[in-house]
């Protein structure tokens, strides 16, 4: 098996379908924009690179919520080779794709608000809530908390008294 990860933009809309079982799958195609210097140090444009994407399951709801045409996107994953009888010509034909482990946004062109999804319930809401923080902070305090420093002592031999949160027993 070969996997692959590459960056570009999205051709297209991400078009999502579902199997006859309910299944989604996204397919979209992202360009691969290639560029090299020549002698004088000016950039030439190579003919770009173009990457069928196949992704299943929620991960397909999320990329066709979250994807639009022209979107720089990282995408990691196997390349797939599909081979098929032409019916016309009873030809072999043969197309590759790329079945999507992971797409992500590049973060080098986007500012992104992620939303973490929760089981199916939340594929089900097309309008998912943020999570609740695990360990909210009290509003009058940071985090980590800031430890208030005594000041130091005016002779060698005084002690400082730190302040602390232990009641005496």
């Amino acid at each position: 098996m070969s996997n692959v990860t590459f960056v570009g933009n999205l051709a297209d809309a991400v078009e999502l379908r579902y199997t006859n079982n309910g299944r989604a799958v996204a397919r979209f195609r992202v360009l691969e924009n290639r560029r090299t210097r020549n002698a004088e140090g000016e950039w030439i444009d190579a003919e770009p690179n173009s990457w069928r994407v196949q992704v299943w399951g929620d991960q397909a709801e999320n990329v066709a919520a979250s994807c639009h045409k022209g979107d720089r996107v990282h995408v990691t994953g196997e390349i797939v080779t599909d081979v098929w009888e032409d019916q016309e010509t009873k030809k072999t034909r043969r197309t590759q794709k790329i079945e999507a482990d992971e797409v992500s946004f590049s973060l080098r062109f986007h500012q992104v608000e992620a939303t973490k999804m929760r089981g199916r319930d939340a594929t089900q809401s097309r309008q998912a809530q943020p999570a609740a923080d695990p360990m909210p902070l009290h509003a009058q305090t940071s985090y980590p908390p800031v430890a208030e420093t005594p000041a130091p002592p005016a002779h060698a031999w005084e002690t400082v008294a730190v302040p602390t949160d232990d009641q005496p027993l």
